[in-house]
């Protein structure tokens, strides 16, 4: 499987990470470990990874 993703995604995978690493001792390896689980396709192109309180679709004009 292959995974790409925007560079502003990737920086919000990156962000994430951070968050949640911050939170509690092995929370950003799970974070990881979850967001790979939910992939199960052949080619993914992430072009967002939003909490879920954040301004809906802000990414939209990443995909134009």
């Amino acid at each position: 499987m292959k995974v790409r993703f925007l560079k502003p995604a990737q920086s919000e995978v990156d962000d994430a990470f951070v968050w949640y690493k911050t939170r509690s001792r092995g929370l950003g390896t799970q974070f990881l470990d979850e967001f790979d689980r939910a992939i199960d396709s052949e080619t993914i192109v992430e072009v967002a990874v939003a909490h879920l309180h954040r301004k809906p679709q802000y990414w939209i004009d990443r995909i134009s």
